[in-house]
């Protein structure tokens, strides 16, 4: 329940994918499952892949403390532990058959509703959603934060499913039947190639293994599966190809990060740049990346958190060490699944081969997509994998709930950590809701009222750097260079964007200090070579600092840009470039430049 309630207090990601609410619920949830069962995790009977998964944490939460410690370094610390319990929770109380028939139908439930919100937004019967999701391939994103995550969720309920319906009565096998159409046509309308290619895969593991009179003819007959796999492979080129031509952009863009991706992973090849620091060096790497060379295209520059893919993700993050725990993993896995299969169909057999297809669906999505750095999707995963390993023992051995009396006294310890964590968390939550109401004053330019929400929220959120560049950009739209200053340069110690050094190089004009805002201004078209906005308070710098002619330079620099995107904003930044080339060119002596560099942009 825990898990479906984490799914749903996503409501607000309609309006705005935030992660907040979903990590106090989960941390709530987790305290709590201690305070019931505060002897799970000792009695765990530890098997060789649990001591990987342990190390495996162990090791993301050494790799923070390699690079420089930010704002949200306590965080991702306190994420990398609570999925950690999650999954010694999941090993002990959650290992039972039954129990793993209930998880199954709560993530079909759950999957359920999550096609039906798809489906609506698919016939934009849904009003709520924001504009931060207009720039997606497709507005099917159910309540998460894009398609891609929600097709990542949708694929890996397929084989709950199936087994949902081969083990219901007939009734329900309808009912179940119709929770996959449901979840069919969502998958579809989401456009997550990724994911259609891991369901694909993951329902021909899960069928294979499930009919073993067709497996048993081909692995008897070596012709007939050397014909097996050249029709597969015949098959999916074209569907590939496919693939390709769906959306060419959105794959040569994954190439360029990528390749970007792989110039960090090789300057901190052993321990990688920390768990979660990923967006704080991206921006770096892709502005080097354009300078070593003129033959990329501007047009892929992208301001990133993650490198769309898991492997890539890990590796980068948490070094070969990293990466190596995690293969190790993987293979722990497949050679559990292995181990455990009985030529007999059995209820034990197809709940390993469910647990083990959902798992392969994610792993490959992984390939090209960051599946885990979602709060929901790394849940699910943690559950199943957890409960994958206690499947495949010889027998599922139901446990006793019951605390022995000598243990009891645990609850007494975990009661004031529960505390801790609910005052914690409302005092976030209140601070993202006073950070909401500014942005909603900010979006009406009403940036004084704004300024007022954001100082309160701030007193909630003190280390949020994502905050104080809110608060800096609302002081710099209402003349407080200064302060802007102070907000901006706070904020880089746990955030990376464009937009910072832009804002800053404005505050830093308005408080006529034009080196360092020409420094900030360079900083933007080292990280966006192509962008224009830079160029057009370049040229305010130039002719506050006499240079007429290089201040004309940067305008004409604008005017004799393409506009590829067809952009109404590029339109408006030619307009104001152009009007104020005109200004210069009239040689006025006394041009007022808070009067003319004012762009629409």
């Amino acid at each position: 329940m825990i898990l479906a309630v984490d799914i749903f207090v996503l409501i607000p990601a309609l309006i705005h994918p935030f992660e907040t609410p979903k990590f106090l619920v989960l941390s709530t949830g987790v305290f709590l499952s201690l305070i019931l069962f505060p002897v799970s995790i000792i009695r765990i009977e530890w098997k060789a892949i649990d001591f990987v998964v342990l190390l495996l944490f162990l090791w993301q939460i050494l790799s923070i403390f390699v690079g420089p410690i930010n704002s949200q370094s306590f965080l991702h610390i306190q994420y990398l532990i609570i999925c950690l319990i999650i999954y010694l929770l999941g090993r002990y109380n959650f290992s039972t058959e039954d129990n793993i028939k209930q998880f199954a139908w709560v993530l079909g439930a759950v999957a359920a509703i999550q096609s039906v919100l798809g489906i609506l937004q698919y016939f934009t019967l849904i009003p709520w959603t924001s504009n931060f999701f207009v720039g997606y391939e497709t507005q099917v994103f159910g309540t998460f934060k894009n398609p891609n995550l929600l097709g990542a969720f949708l694929a890996l309920s397929l084989p709950l499913i199936f087994f949902l319906i081969y083990s219901s009565s007939k009734g329900k096998r309808i009912l179940w039947l119709g929770v996959l159409m449901l979840i069919l046509f969502a998958l579809l309308g989401s456009k997550s190639r990724g994911a259609w290619v891991a369901a694909l895969i993951g329902t021909a593991v899960y069928w294979w293994n499930s009919i073993p009179s067709v497996r048993n003819y081909f692995q008897k007959r070596s012709g007939s599966k050397l014909i097996l796999i050249i029709a597969i492979f015949l098959t999916c080129l074209p569907f590939f190809y496919y693939l390709y031509h769906l959306n060419p952009a959105s794959v040569n863009g994954r190439f360029f990060i990528w390749s970007v991706s792989r110039n960090m992973i090789r300057d901190d090849i052993l321990t990688g740049v920390g768990f979660g620091n990923f967006g704080l060096h991206w921006l770096y790497y892709q502005g080097a990346t354009f300078a070593q060379s003129n033959n990329f295209d501007y047009s892929l520059a992208i301001s990133l958190q993650s490198a769309h893919s898991q492997y890539l993700q890990i590796f980068a993050e948490s070094g070969i060490i990293g990466l190596i725990l995690f293969f190790t993993l993987i293979g722990f896995v497949f050679k559990a699944f292995y181990k455990s299969q009985n030529p007999r169909i059995t209820t034990g057999n197809q709940i390993t081969t469910m647990l083990f297809c959902s798992i392969v669906i994610l792993l490959i999505h992984g390939l090209v997509e960051d599946v885990f750095t979602s709060i929901p999707i790394q849940t699910i995963f943690l559950i199943m994998l957890s409960l994958f390993v206690s499947a495949t023992v010889p027998e599922i051995i139901p446990r006793s709930p019951k605390i022995p009396k000598d243990r009891k006294w645990l609850r007494l310890f975990f009661a004031p950590v529960i505390l801790l964590v609910l005052l914690q968390d409302a005092k976030i939550y209140q601070g993202e809701y006073l950070w909401k109401k500014g942005q909603d004053y900010a979006k009406g330019d009403n940036w004084s009222k704004a300024i007022q929400y954001y100082v309160q929220a701030k007193s909630h959120l003190p280390k949020s750097s994502e905050l104080d560049f809110y608060l800096g950009a609302a002081y710099s739209k209402t003349g407080q260079p200064e302060k802007a200053i102070d907000c901006l340069l706070s904020s880089m110690n746990g955030l990376i964007d464009k937009n910072q050094y832009l804002v800053l190089g404005k505050a830093y004009i308005d408080d006529k200090q034009y080196d360092k805002a020409k420094k900030a201004l360079d900083q933007v078209l080292h990280f966006y070579p192509g962008l224009l906005s830079p160029h057009f308070w370049l040229s305010r710098i130039y002719y506050e600092q006499g240079d007429t002619l290089e201040a004309k330079k940067e305008l004409l620099t604008i005017l004799r840009a393409g506009n590829t995107y067809h952009s109404e904003k590029i339109e408006r930044l030619k307009a104001d470039a152009r009007r104020t080339l005109i200004m210069l060119n009239s040689n006025r002596e006394n041009l007022k430049p808070t009067n003319h560099w004012q762009p629409g942009l």
